[in-house]
C-alpha cells in the first residue's frame, strides 16, 4: 500500500498498471482495459508510477553533481571544477517539480481505475515539464563531460603526470634480446604499433650497424689449445656516427619530448645495450675446462671485460664470468672467430 491510502498493482491478463482504493483490499474488481475479473491483493505489487519517475529523476540528479564533484576533484580548476548554472538551474528544477507532484485517488465510482491514466490534466503536465527538465539537464551535463574529455586532451595527451624528480629515479631498458623496443618502455610513453615497428627497425638496423665496426677492428689470439681471446679496441669515431644516427630516427619516430624523456630513463642502459657505441675496449676470453667429476663433459668458461672511459684521465672497467655448457646466443655474433673446439659448444 502506497502513502496515500492506494493499492497499485498489474492485471494477471493485459498486465495494466491498475490503482484502487485501500478499502478495496481482498475484493474481485474487474480490470477496465481487458475486463478481466482480479483480486485485489492487500498490498501493492507495483509502484506508483509518479513515484518511480521520482526516484529515476533524483538518481539522475545526484548521480549528475557526483560525476561532476569526482571530475572536479580529479582535474583541480578542469572545465568540470564547477558545475555550470544552466545545470544546476534545471537539476533545481527537476527536484522542485518531482517534490510538488502529488498522486490523485482514483475514482470510487469506477471501482479500479487505470494507475498510467487516471491523474488529472494538470498531473500529466508536471509530468510533461519534468521530461523536459531532464532531457535540459542531460543535455547541459553531456556538454560539460564533452568540455571535460576535451581539456583532457588538450593539457594530458603525451604528458607525464610524475613530478620531474620522480621521472628521473625511474629506470627501463629500452630494448630486449632480440633489440626490439621493451615493452614496458613502450607503454610508458604511449608508444603505438607503427612507431614501434619504426623503432624496432632503428634499433636492429643499428645494432647490425655496430656490430660490422666491431667485427672490422676485432682480433682473435688462441694463448692455448683450449684457450682463444678476441679483443675490440675503441673506435669512437665511427661508433658516434652510429649513435647520432640513431638517437637522430628515435627523435624523429617519438618526437622532441618523448625522445628526451627515452633518454632521462634509459640512456644509460641503451648505451650499454650498444656496447658503449664503441668508446669502450673489450676482452672476451673464451676457455674449455675440465670438468672436476670424472664422468662430466669439460666446460666452458666465459670471461667478458669491458675498459669504458669516465673522463680524458679515467677509465673503470667491468667484467663477467661464467661457467657454461651452452654457448649464450649473444656470442653468436663472434662465432666466425672463435675456432672449433669453442665453437662446437654453440647451439646449433
Amino acid at each position: 500500500m502506497d502513502s496515500n491510502g492506494e493499492i497499485f498493482f498489474r492485471c494477471t491478463a493485459c498486465r495494466r498498471r491498475l490503482a484502487i482504493e485501500s478499502s478495496a483490499v481482498g475484493q474481485v474488481v474487474d480490470c477496465p482495459n481487458c475486463r478481466a475479473s482480479l483480486l485485489v491483493p492487500n498490498q501493492s505489487t507495483s509502484s506508483d508510477p509518479i513515484v518511480a519517475r521520482r526516484r529515476v529523476a533524483v538518481a539522475f540528479v545526484v548521480l549528475g553533481f557526483l560525476g561532476f564533484g569526482f571530475a572536479g576533484w580529479l582535474i583541480a580548476g578542469g572545465p568540470s571544477a564547477q558545475m555550470p548554472g544552466a545545470v544546476a538551474a534545471a537539476s533545481a528544477s527537476a527536484v522542485s517539480t518531482h517534490d510538488s507532484a502529488k498522486l490523485a485517488s482514483p475514482s470510487a465510482r469506477h471501482g479500479v481505475a487505470e494507475a498510467d491514466v487516471s491523474r488529472p490534466s494538470d498531473e500529466a503536465s508536471n509530468i510533461r515539464r519534468e521530461n523536459e527538465n531532464l532531457l535540459f539537464a542531460n543535455r547541459a551535463m553531456s556538454k560539460q563531460y564533452e568540455e571535460l574529455a576535451n581539456w583532457v586532451l588538450r593539457n594530458l595527451k603525451g604528458r607525464f603526470l610524475l613530478k620531474q624528480d620522480y621521472v628521473g629515479r625511474l629506470r627501463f631498458e629500452p630494448v630486449d634480446e632480440s633489440f626490439k623496443v621493451n615493452a614496458e618502455l613502450a607503454d610508458f610513453l604511449t608508444i603505438n604499433q607503427q612507431e614501434s615497428g619504426i623503432m624496432n627497425e632503428v634499433f636492429q638496423y643499428s645494432r647490425s650497424k655496430l656490430l660490422g665496426l666491431q667485427q672490422s677492428h676485432l682480433s682473435a689470439t688462441q694463448d692455448t689449445p683450449a684457450r682463444v681471446t678476441l679483443y675490440i679496441p675503441p673506435f669512437e669515431r665511427e661508433g658516434a656516427t652510429v649513435r647520432e644516427d640513431l638517437y637522430g630516427a628515435l627523435q624523429t619516430a617519438l618526437g622532441s619530448e618523448r625522445f628526451d624523456r627515452l633518454l632521462q630513463v634509459g640512456e644509460k642502459e641503451l648505451t650499454k645495450a650498444y656496447d658503449y657505441f664503441g668508446s669502450a675496449a673489450r676482452t672476451m676470453v673464451f676457455e674449455v675446462v675440465p670438468d672436476s667429476r670424472p664422468s662430466a663433459p669439460p666446460f666452458l668458461l666465459i670471461r667478458d671485460a669491458w675498459a669504458i672511459p669516465q673522463d680524458a684521465s679515467r677509465r673503470t672497467t667491468e667484467t663477467s664470468e661464467e661457467a657454461v655448457t651452452e654457448l649464450p646466443a649473444r656470442y653468436n655474433a663472434y662465432l666466425a672467430w672463435l675456432p672449433d673446439f669453442i665453437s662446437a659448444y654453440a647451439k646449433p
